[in-house]
């Protein structure tokens, strides 16, 4: 039985996995449902599928070899469950000052999202934490392992609908952030061995494994006139709304914010469902073993409710193929004025301040938008600089709530992938590692979190960024994406010619 909604603020949820009179979530953890801001879907359900951890195999100082990975389900079996702690507001943009005299769990999540701490957080927002029940000793049945306990904390933080501090460059979207953090600890430190030609066993990644449902509301050009009958059409849908989302990397070298300009590469909507890749141990981009040809991820996805007909020519028409009709308004880039917005890297245009971009935007080279890892890196914890993200956007009819053979994403979706660009029911799986860099393996991860934005199209920031509300495929061609019916299509094209 669902617990009642939760309301914070103008963020409202509700989770049948914290029973009433309770508080301690079930198995999965803290699941959360039917997130609205101001009464717009955001999502049917964000949930954690579960947890990866790889160990490796040294002997007398040195790597020897591989071992299993190990998944580790999110339930009761596996995890000590702690209870629900409800958190009070902070306020955005607070000072030092006020940092510090913040008490308990409100200062430690505040110094878990480093300078994303600037938007604060509404009350309501919550976390709990979940400890391993069972020595990493014993569950890779191994001795001499330099870690035997893991910790996990799994926060929720909503923050306030505003454009101040800024969410993009141009500093004129409004939005409210949504934070799903999963912070991890491995604990109980062990010495190594003594006799050096044992081998011993040392935590190298960690990795954690989302699903988010995603249901955006639909947004329609003519909302009376000649396309009514289609409102009403999308309306009888109740809460199954057609989704499409879009994948884009930034232009490096951009020097004026202006419509598919802005982007490098950029599949908008995506024509298939689709594997990706966004970081590869903190690296955005990959050369071959040369050093050249070098290769560009994705830096964000973004995702709108939509719908477009599929419209079959007349015989005697012009056309002679059939092509989709965009009658329901598609979101402008950039902008995205009514889009759930995914930025985990800016282009480093964005990223550094100088007078010229100061003009178009004095939001440009704001410490929101810059790396704090190196020059025109991502936007990480920096106790964790090393991670990977990868993504798969696939029908909700594919997408399993919770299992451990999706490691690997290619192996799962075995069959090929399906058409989704005139909208469908979408699910986006995230997962992302941590690959361990120092003597200590501690972290968080999303610190920069997700922003929602439902407004109106702004024409006048359209006009000043000649945002396009039009389909844009770059890197590859509208042509090669309507044929290219491969699961992972990450750009694939020249930095250095460019």
């Amino acid at each position: 039985m669902a617990t009642d909604p939760v309301i914070t603020v103008r963020w409202r949820y509700s989770s049948d996995n914290i029973p009433p009179n309770s508080l301690t979530p079930g198995d999965g953890g803290i699941i959360l449902k039917d997130i609205k801001h101001d009464n717009y879907s955001l999502a049917k359900e964000v949930s954690v599928i579960g947890f990866w951890v790889e160990i490796g195999e040294y002997k007398n100082g040195k790597r020897e070899k591989d071992m299993p990975k190990q998944f580790l389900f999110l339930d009761k079996q596996t995890f000590k469950f702690g209870d629900v702690k409800r958190l009070k507001e902070v306020k955005p943009k607070i000072t030092k000052t006020e940092l510090y005299n913040l008490k308990g769990d409100e200062q430690t999540v505040m110094n878990e999202l480093e300078k994303f701490n600037m938007y604060g957080f509404v009350g309501g927002s919550m976390r709990v934490t979940y400890t391993l029940t069972s020595k990493l000793s014993e569950i890779f049945k191994v001795d001499h392992i330099d870690f035997e306990g893991l910790e996990i904390t799994q926060t929720f933080l909503f923050s306030r609908y505003s454009n101040d501090p800024a969410h993009e460059p141009s500093g004129g979207l409004t939005a409210a952030r949504f934070f799903p953090l999963i912070k991890f600890n491995f604990t109980d430190k062990q010495k190594e061995p003594t006799d050096i030609d044992k081998p011993y066993y040392k935590i190298e990644s960690f990795r954690a494994d989302y699903r988010f449902h995603y249901n955006l509301e639909i947004f329609l050009k003519d909302e009376e006139g000649s396309h009514g009958e289609l409102l009403k059409t999308l309306k009888d849908m109740g809460n199954d709304k057609p989704q499409q989302a879009g994948v884009f990397a930034d232009n490096e070298q951009l020097n004026v914010l202006a419509g598919d300009k802005t982007f490098d590469a950029a599949e908008k909507p995506l024509y298939f469902e689709i594997i990706g890749d966004g970081l590869k141990k903190g690296i955005s981009m990959h050369s071959d073993w040369k050093g050249e040809n070098f290769s560009k991820f994705w830096d964000n996805i973004h995702w709108w409710g939509n719908y477009s007909q599929k419209i079959i020519p007349h015989k005697d028409s012009m056309f002679n193929e059939p092509y989709y009709d965009d009658s329901v308004h598609m979101i402008s880039t950039p902008g995205g004025f009514h889009a759930l917005h995914f930025h985990w890297r800016w282009g480093y245009f964005i990223q550094n301040k100088n007078p010229v971009k100061s003009f178009l935007s004095k939001e440009i080279g704001g410490s929101q938008f810059k790396s704090e890892i190196g020059t025109n890196g991502p936007l990480v914890d920096v106790n964790i600089p090393s991670q990977s993200l990868q993504f798969a956007i696939v029908e909700n009819s594919k997408s399993p709530l919770s299992s451990k053979e999706m490691y690997d994403y290619e192996s799962y979706f075995k069959q090929l992938p399906s058409p989704i660009r005139e909208g469908k029911d979408l699910v986006l799986h995230l997962n992302i590692s941590a690959h361990r860099t120092k003597a200590n393996f501690n972290g968080t991860f999303l610190v920069h979190g997700l922003f929602f934005a439902h407004n109106e199209e702004d024409p006048n920031l359209k006009a000043a960024y000649a945002a396009d509300s039009n389909p844009i495929y770059k890197h590859p061609n509208k042509t090669i994406a309507q044929k290219n019916q491969i699961w992972r299509r990450n750009p694939d094209y020249s930095i250095m010619a460019q």
